[in-house]
């Protein structure tokens, strides 16, 4: 039985081996040193404390999921989502524990199923070649990378619209021949991911609207595979729809009133539809650049606008060229890319013959105008960072495909020797931003003001009850923007420990006999001996962090 099981092995193309050491990789990237470098916010924590909540019997589990904080403007009413990624986080602590990292394994699982994903999502167009040089760019994305390591509804995104274009696609080629399987998919994909975001809420089921309505006109007898879609679906969303009747459809009146008191003009009411329209366009070149490259910005910035008229204002500042985030050069590039990308996609649409590919291309052409249009709301109503964008990561990579496809018969070997260059830059600029974030991590310097990292706050912890005198409760205070970003999250983990945390942010709630810590930016080589009139006992630096210990 070994001899034969070797035999089989031997006969496996090296292809399959390549792309076995793909997704390997992709594994190891996502999965480094996961618990420590863990990104762990007031977000974080506040979900982490619901799904300990839930599980240890405290409250029931959630009928709604996380909200959309923000998404109508200041004085809008919170809307929230439903309930899905709650359950993925709570049924993962249940089966490994309530630590910070544990509530984000579904995130790390789907991240490292869209790889193969990915795989077989780029091969429905691209010979194996190309498909297996556009998975290793995804498996090394930073991107990607990113997103897989803390704990944010929209971070599982990535594998559902995936499982959604290609269960779709298959509906559209094979028809009333489509097997149950991909039907089952295609309501499992909707169903979730209407839940993970706004932005897919209206998205998902814009698509299959259209891809259904032209599957009816083509073939009446497939109604049933459509209904049975929409079944899935809404099988999924049974907790939000018990919510809604409970009371008395609440979520979707202030959704609908968000929507549209803001969510079509934005923080500009002045904005017209072609200021919206050009906004919207430069952000989406920025992304994609960003999204293939990781390099530069994380937020739009409207870059392009600044380089053609000298100055635009972003965020209410002036910005001129000399003061643009990214060299002239490097936003040349990104425009010719784009062009380039979207060039070759839409003579692509239109040349193609074979009908599988055909269809492909225009699903995801279909998808894409689409969610141009939801974007240019969601880009003017500020919301600019390049995270927005994560339901279209898969557009540069398919830029990519096209520009190595793309036959230029006279100066064949100089072109394949430029895309070869192209693919090793982007793969090299990915890489070097991984090395970057992994040095700051690896030197445990990453956490400020403004980030929170897993394993740099426990040593933190364990400080402070190192030196609370054997006592089960300390105080903290300090620096209001450390304070605010660090104590929920100390205390989170306190909780986990048996012991308790209390914050104290004004000096006249400090009580006495209780030891009190100070949290603030790393004060090195610093010779005070009090902090706000109180004797420092001892004082430890963590990275950008440094925590004393009062006498009080």
């Amino acid at each position: 039985m070994n001899k034969d099981f070797f035999l089989q092995l031997k006969k496996v193309s090296y292809k399959i081996w390549l792309l076995i050491a793909i997704i390997v990789v992709g594994i190891f990237l996502r999965t480094y040193h996961f618990h420590a470098w863990l990104e762990f916010e007031n977000d974080q924590v506040a979900e982490a404390t619901l799904v300990r909540n839930v599980v240890q019997g405290h409250t029931a589990w959630p009928l709604l999921g996380p909200d959309m904080t923000g998404s109508g403007g200041p004085h809008s009413k919170i809307f929230h989502l439903g309930p899905i990624f709650y359950y993925f986080q709570i049924m993962s602590a249940q089966i490994f524990g309530t630590q910070p990292d544990t509530t984000v394994y579904p995130i790390l699982f789907f991240s490292i199923l869209s790889l193969p994903l990915f795989y077989l999502f780029v091969r429905r167009y691209f010979n194996q070649n190309i498909s297996l040089s556009l998975t290793g760019l995804y498996a090394i994305s930073s991107f990607s990378i990113q997103y897989s390591r803390f704990a944010w509804n929209p971070n599982i995104i990535p594998f559902f619209v995936l499982l959604f274009l290609l269960s779709l696609h298959e509906l559209l080629v094979k028809k009333e021949q489509t097997h149950w399987m991909w039907i089952l998919s295609l309501g499992i994909a909707l169903g979730i991911g209407f839940q993970l975001h706004a932005i897919l809420m209206g998205l998902l089921p814009a698509t299959l609207f259209f891809a259904f309505v032209y599957l009816w006109l083509k073939n009446k007898t497939l109604w049933k595979k459509m209904a049975a879609v929409l079944c899935i679906a809404f099988i999924l969303n049974v907790p939000q729809i018990i919510s809604e009747f409970q009371a008395n459809f609440s979520n979707t009146k202030i959704f609908l009133n968000n929507f549209t008191s803001h969510g079509s003009v934005g923080q500009d009411r002045k904005n017209s539809l072609r200021t919206m329209f050009v906004n919207a366009v430069d952000c989406h070149i920025e992304a994609n650049t960003y999204m293939a490259s990781s390099d530069g910005a994380n937020a739009c910035t409207l870059s392009y606008l600044a380089l053609f008229r000298n100055n635009t204002v972003v965020s209410g500042v002036r910005l001129r060229t000399q003061e643009l985030p990214n060299s002239k050069k490097i936003l040349l590039l990104g425009l010719i890319f784009s062009i380039l990308g979207y060039a070759l996609f839409i003579h692509r649409c239109f040349s193609e013959k074979d009908e599988s590919k055909k269809y492909f291309l225009h699903l995801i052409a279909l998808y894409s105008i689409l969610s141009f249009f939801v974007m240019t709301m969601i880009v003017n109503a500020g919301f600019v960072d390049f995270r927005y964008f994560i339901h279209i990561f898969f557009l540069p990579f398919l830029f990519l495909g096209f520009l190595a496809e793309y036959p230029i018969r006279k100066f064949a070997r100089f072109y394949s020797f430029l895309i070869v260059l192209l693919f090793l830059a982007v793969a090299l600029v990915n890489l070097q931003v991984i090395a970057t974030n992994a040095h700051e991590l690896t030197a445990k310097n990453r956490s400020n003001e403004h980030f929170v990292v897993l394993g740099e706050i426990e040593p933190m912890l364990q400080y402070i009850i190192a030196n609370s005198d054997n006592q089960k409760e300390a105080q903290l205070t300090g620096d209001p923007r450390y304070l605010s970003n660090f104590s929920k999250a100390l205390q989170y983990l306190a909780e986990e420990q048996n012991f308790t945390l209390l914050q104290t942010p004004r000096p006249d709630n400090i009580r006495l006999h209780i030891p009190l810590f100070y949290i603030e930016a790393n004060v090195k080589n610093s010779s005070a001996e009090k902090e706000n009139d109180y004797p420092i006992d001892s004082r430890q630096n963590f990275g950008q962090v440094s925590i004393s210990k009062l006498v009080n």
